[in-house]
């Protein structure tokens, strides 16, 4: 997937206010598991960053290992 795919920047517009923890419940809820583990490696990245991947894999319905990015993290 695309990672400049217009009507997902149009997604992330709209839900630029959503908290992570509303974006880490619809995570749970998609996905059947948290999107923070304490026993992974902690994710270094800014909290925008952050947002854009969490809403990223709620757009999309992915689990966080496919996000594009998430190799770099």
């Amino acid at each position: 997937m695309p990672m400049k795919d217009a009507d997902f920047e149009a997604f992330c517009k709209e839900a630029k206010d959503i908290p992570l923890s509303d974006l880490s419940t619809a995570y749970f809820r998609s996905q059947g598991v948290g999107f923070f583990n304490i026993e992974d490696n902690s994710i270094n990245v800014t909290g925008k960053e952050l947002q854009r991947w969490m809403l990223w894999c709620v757009y999309y319905g992915r689990p966080k290992e496919e996000y594009p990015l998430a190799m770099n993290q």
